[in-house]
């Protein structure tokens, strides 16, 4: 029997949908979540229940008729919305739609191009007003405000405080030594990090981290407020002092680093909160961010149709800040159907010898192959540990683009990018993938063959 599991933020009860349930629909009490058949879908009609199945997003714009259809499926912040407006809408229209679902403006996120508002509206109500935002040509995004995870592989860290930069085989493997031999330091950039929150005591990144921006209190984020040191250690990945005798080396080690916590000492977020950090950001002209969290399938970060409103900041990131959003895919070891994009570059993990990790998702999606499993670096009270995630993983390919974009800050990121897709090293023929691009993208980048490449 197929089944699909479905939780309700804040909420201890869960329900399973499968075969068993009559039709496409699962009504859930409180209004919290519907699963319906729905004509924008394109769902299929159900004559053999033993094929029933979760279709996927292809739409969620399309007006709703009086049958029954799709919510968005997933966790989400049950009495809030992300609405998006229209250009030109004013102040009245805007209102008047919102009144009509009895919603309230819970918070305003703007940048100079795209605003979004976290729109309050009653449980009870959650899902007529859903469709009723949906259907309303006064906006161009509507959404749930979706929740998103740390990606932490499921099993216990390595052992601490052994033997450091000998013990990192990640940068040998990224070809790193012999692109520090061409200047790639990332000195002179800064890298934007929306996670835990950074800590700037820690040894290795003394004197680089600013006090950032805490989306949740308004304060700083230069604490890390994670149990694990989860926004310390991509950190430190990406960025920790090299050639300076303390704890291990980096990539991209003259970097300044721009913290942001999104978690506030818990271990989910939302949609909204990642957009507040994005503004944060982007206000202060950073061109490089690292994401490595991520939402459960089939709702991935890289789902644009689940995710539209981030999408909308991705692209714009890309395409009016000339910046790159590198970002963890999940540690659920499935397939994730979403396809590749230039605005999103996600990155799968593997081993010492190049192999898949068992937990990395894969699909069409992935952008490129990064290390990610016991991969070795400082942490909050100065210590060396092991870390297994996609979420780190995904630090030592933004740290690859640092080094890049910290020497040519001329070049547009598409020239960046292109270069770094051609200098990419093929995983090994030996490997059970091999050549399959669904577990390594475009290949494992090359930091030395990339710096080399971009020369003049």
């Amino acid at each position: 029997m197929r089944q699909v599991m479905l939780k309700l933020t804040n909420q201890k009860t869960s329900f399973r949908f499968s075969q068993k349930n009559a039709g496409y629909m699962l009504a859930v009490a409180a209004g919290a979540c519907v699963l319906v058949a729905s004509n924008s879908l394109a769902a299929p009609a159900i004559t053999d229940r033993a094929k029933l199945r979760v279709t996927k997003v292809q739409s969620l714009t399309a007006k709703p008729s009086t049958s029954t259809r799709f919510l968005q499926p997933g966790e989400y912040v049950p009495d809030e919305i992300l609405v998006m407006p229209r250009s030109g809408l004013d102040d009245d229209a805007l209102n008047e739609s919102l009144g009509a679902v009895h919603g309230k403006i819970k918070e305003t996120i703007a940048n100079d191009s795209l605003t979004t508002y976290v729109v309050q509206v009653d449980k009870s109500e959650f899902s007529q007003a859903f469709y009723k935002l949906r259907a309303d040509k006064n906006f161009d995004v509507v959404q749930c405000n979706l929740i998103s995870r740390m990606q932490s592989a499921p099993f216990p860290e390595g052992p601490p405080n052994d033997p450091y930069y000998p013990q990192q085989y990640q940068l040998p493997l990224l070809q790193i030594p012999q692109a520090w031999a061409l200047a790639g330091n990332g000195g002179g950039i800064a890298v934007g990090i929306i996670d835990s929150g950074v800590d700037s005591q820690e040894s290795d990144l003394y004197g680089r981290v600013i006090a950032g921006y805490n989306v949740i209190t308004g304060g700083p984020a230069n604490k890390d407020t994670s149990k694990n040191g989860h926004g310390t250690a991509i950190a430190t990945l990406m960025a920790a002092g090299t050639n300076n005798a303390v704890l291990g080396a980096s990539p991209a080690f003259n970097i300044a680093i721009y913290p942001t916590d999104v978690f506030n000492g818990g271990t989910t977020t939302t949609d909204s909160k990642i957009i507040k950090a994005y503004t944060w950001l982007e206000a202060l002209n950073v061109r490089l961010i690292n994401l490595s969290l991520n939402d459960a399938l089939p709702n991935s970060l890289n789902n644009q149709n689940a995710h539209p409103a981030l999408w909308k900041y991705f692209k714009d990131f890309w395409t009016n800040k000339n910046g790159f959003t590198v970002n963890s895919t999940g540690n659920e070891g499935a397939l994730d159907s979403s396809p590749l994009s230039k605005y999103l570059i996600v990155t799968s993990a593997i081993d010492s010898t190049s192999e898949p990790a068992s937990f990395s998702n894969y699909g069409p999606g992935i952008s490129f192959a990064g290390p990610g499993v016991n991969v070795g670096t400082g942490n909050v009270g100065n210590k060396f540990s092991y870390y297994s995630g996609t979420s780190y993983a995904c630090p030592l390919v933004t740290g690859v683009i640092a080094q890049a974009l910290a020497n040519n800050q001329n070049k547009t990121n598409e020239v960046i990018y292109s270069e770094l897709i051609k200098t990419t090293t093929a995983p090994p023929k030996g490997s059970r993938k091999y050549p399959n691009s669904y577990y390594y993208g475009y290949g494992i980048p090359n930091a030395y063959q990339l710096l080399k490449a971009l020369m003049p």
